[in-house]
């Protein structure tokens, strides 16, 4: 049996969605003209929820763009742009539909491993905000994981030991650049997104908490150490957080717009649907996102 609606403010309420994280804003129209106590109410809502679902939406790409912006400035970043709407740089497309001249999308892989949007920046990302236009008839699900728990489940000592240890973001770790996937990246793209440097344990602005804050798809190493020295300790932080108690798996439907936390959560897309047959529309995927900016991590 389903959780039963929760109230959570005058003008909307959630369904708690997993043990975890997640919880979907029940019978909600996004609107860019909606009050800033609304938004304010759905900012509270993601601190509480984490992730936030919003089911039957139909927005254009300009709309999306709109409606995202009451929640803060979008991030257009460098490295990314060769994925985005020509129209609305602020979207990022990902894919496994052909591009207009028949080659393969080069975003049909993207998220196959945990992580949060645009932790390689040395200004992350508060948020994403994705919206599906087309999905697979079977799967093409996201999975997000809640890196407050991570952090809570873990030793006393652990803890300790990940205290002030700071580690190697780089957008250019992650192995779908370097399978043939994405073409290589230009050196005017390289220089444009740095290895940055965050802590492990970061703070969460608004509410406090700490969390883990190291990923599979971006951290390279330990800063200070050397990538095998970092090795063991890295992969069972990747293990740890990544647990089913601790996760979501969010089923779409087209309609559905999903913002999540980037500083408290991660997520990845497992390839759980036929996504090499691209010219079958049954296996289309179609997802346009935006990212929030957010503040240095501390």
């Amino acid at each position: 049996m389903s959780a039963p609606a929760r109230k959570v403010a005058s003008t909307i309420q959630t369904r708690r969605l997993s043990y975890a994280l997640g919880g979907e804003i029940v019978d909600f129209k996004l609107d860019a003209d909606m009050s800033d106590e609304t938004v304010a109410e759905l900012r509270q809502a993601l601190l509480d929820h984490l992730v936030i679902v919003f089911r039957g939406q139909d927005l254009s790409p300009a709309d999306q763009v709109m409606v995202s912006r009451r929640f803060g400035d979008c991030m257009v970043t460098p490295g990314l742009d060769r994925w985005v709407d020509p129209e609305y740089p602020e979207l990022f497309i990902v894919t496994n539909k052909r591009n207009p001249d028949g080659t393969p999308s080069e975003t049909r892989h993207t998220a196959r491993k945990w992580h949060s949007d645009q932790s390689f920046m040395a200004v992350p990302s508060l948020g994403s905000l994705l919206y599906c236009v087309e999905k697979p008839k079977i799967g093409g699900d996201t999975m997000f994981a809640n890196m407050y728990m991570a952090y809570d489940a873990l030793s006393d000592t652990m803890k300790k030991t990940l205290e002030g240890l700071r580690a190697i973001h780089d957008y250019f770790y992650y192995s779908a650049f370097k399978d043939g996937t994405r073409a290589p990246f230009t050196a005017d793209e390289l220089a444009k997104v740095p290895p940055v440097s965050h802590p492990v344990v970061r703070t969460h602005p608004e509410t406090g908490r700490k969390l883990i804050y190291v990923n599979e798809s971006l951290t390279s190493r330990f800063d200070g150490m050397t990538e095998e020295e970092s090795r063991p300790l890295l992969e069972f932080l990747f293990r740890h957080l990544s647990q089913p108690a601790f996760t979501y798996r969010h089923n779409w439907q087209v309609g559905d717009l999903v913002f999540w936390d980037n500083r408290a959560t991660q997520h990845m897309a497992p390839p759980d649907y036929d996504i090499e047959h691209m010219d079958a529309a049954e296996n289309h995927r179609y997802m346009r996102r935006t990212t929030i900016a957010g503040t240095k991590p501390y």
